[in-house]
């Protein structure tokens, strides 16, 4: 018989026994006993009652992970976030943000077709088609047609990052002979050119200041100061009309500098989003963004964001962003400071929020205080609160629970484990948990928190492990690290 001579062990011992019609009996058949002293303290407590049942409906079941009875252990706060950082980082393939554009491409968002003989002056005509060899005479330059989705491409020669993107679109220009008909325009077709255009431009944010003014986003087309971020054009080996001279790669491309420009012309320069609000609604809280950049590293985009109250104290530098999708199996990852998570639950325990999911399950219930942490591969959650007038003489019953989620890809498929730690917050008060909230009504309480904060946070989290992340981005997202 192992015998039980704290109040701790007696918990630790009586959580595998909630389910029973008598808990304390069934101790003694699962080979535990009580010391005389502890004993005496429980008849004590308990003055002729006899222990809460686990509330209707709670079964074994319903327990998520495993369930232990102790003092809550100590969450290890998140280091400071180095210099440079970011409080969010994710990343995407770029195959995965072409499926994107594809989609945007067939909508129409994206113009299919550029009258460049309405856009362009004459003169500008005239220079456009110098750098041109046409197989038939008698036409002008008319209409540029997208034929086909964009796609992103890496800028050639560039090493780390770049904040510029190239997006490459297959592209015909029109050589076309106007005919006026009865007063009708009409454009009879001599020859085309067909190839690629690849245009360059990067996304920029403008985010005001005061906190939560109204930011607009934009793509904007790059402006063009070195044969890096130069636009270029290719025709295809097939193309009825020909280059008269290609430029060389380490020269701008004056030719696709002036078809860019025709196109930012039509598109107004840029294609924003906005005004829209900086703020990122969740359940428990608001992220209101302060600054966010977007680069392009080898295959992939990254963007860095800082939010207002993160943990990151000075400017996010995009040179610091990197790519962790590494495996050919990743298509996306996001990496999220520990700080963010934090101060999203201090927000909502501030905000008495916590303390109303509480009261969800015990109206008596104050949360006092609450936080949180991304640990490897998973994270924590550790509340401290108590019931008001709980126990006799009007004491109150002060309570501690963590609960530890970890997370493990298998292939295909992702583990989660749960792990409760629940306890009283003193001791002396355990007679008065067994007497009036019971061992299982307490893991309700617990499991009403966890549930009613962090998991509006983990879908999203657990969204992202849908999406064929790998081993590497897994341990990425839940360590809390950035960069």
């Amino acid at each position: 018989m192992t015998v039980l001579h704290t109040p701790q062990e007696l918990l630790s011992a009586l959580a595998g026994s909630v389910f029973a019609a008598d808990p304390i009996a069934d101790l003694a058949h699962r080979g535990f006993t009580m010391s005389q002293g502890l004993h005496h303290q429980l008849q004590q407590g308990l003055a002729g009652r006899k222990p809460v049942p686990p509330p209707p409906g709670v079964t074994p079941a319903s327990i998520k992970g495993s369930l232990t009875f102790q003092q809550a252990p100590r969450i290890t706060p998140s280091a400071p976030p180095p210099d440079g950082s970011y409080d969010v980082v994710a990343g995407l393939t770029i195959a995965a943000a072409d499926l994107a554009l594809d989609a945007v491409f067939q909508s129409g968002t994206i113009p299919h077709q550029f009258a460049l003989d309405e856009l362009l002056s004459p003169g500008d005509l005239s220079s456009l088609e110098s750098f041109f060899r046409v197989d038939k005479p008698g036409g002008h330059i008319s209409r540029l047609h997208f034929t086909g989705p964009p796609t992103l491409a890496p800028i050639p020669g560039t090493i780390g990052n770049n904040s510029v993107v190239a997006l490459k679109i297959p592209f015909r220009l029109d050589w076309s002979q106007l005919h006026v008909i009865l007063g009708r325009r009409i454009h009879q077709l001599i020859t085309t050119a067909k190839g690629t255009l690849q245009l360059t431009m990067k996304l920029v944010a403008d985010i005001p200041t005061p906190p939560g003014s109204p930011m607009t986003m934009a793509v904007q087309f790059a402006s063009v100061t070195s044969a890096a971020d130069s636009p270029r054009l290719t025709l295809d080996s097939d193309s009825p009309v020909k280059l008269v001279n290609p430029p060389p790669a380490n020269q701008p491309d004056a030719l696709a500098v002036q078809i860019q420009t025709a196109v930012a012309k039509q598109l107004k320069n840029s294609l924003s989003v906005g005004p829209v609000s900086p703020k990122l609604a969740l359940p428990i809280g608001n992220l209101t963004v302060r600054q966010a950049d977007v680069v392009t590293d080898g295959q992939a985009l990254l963007a860095g964001v800082r939010v207002w109250g993160g943990p990151t104290q000075n400017d996010g530098k995009p040179a610091n962003l990197r790519n962790l999708l590494t495996s050919p199996n990743d298509n996306i990852f996001i990496q999220m400071q520990g700080g963010v998570l934090d101060g999203l639950i201090r927000d909502a325990l501030a905000s008495g929020l916590l303390t109303a999911y509480a009261r969800l399950d015990q109206s008596n219930a104050v949360v006092d205080t609450a936080s949180g942490s991304f640990q490897n591969n998973g994270f924590a959650v550790q509340f401290t609160g108590r019931l008001v007038d709980e126990c006799p003489l009007n004491i109150d019953l002060g309570f501690t629970g963590t609960t530890t989620v970890t997370i493990t890809p298998k292939g295909d498929c992702v583990d989660i484990d749960r792990h409760n730690d629940y306890s009283v917050s003193d001791l002396s008060n355990w007679p008065c948990l067994l007497a009036t909230l019971g061992i299982m009504e307490l893991w309700q309480l617990g499991a009403a928190l966890y549930d009613g904060s962090i998991l509006h946070i983990a879908p999203a989290i657990l969204g992202v492990l849908s999406m064929q992340v790998g081993r590497l981005a897994v341990d990425q997202i839940l360590s809390g690290r950035n960069g």
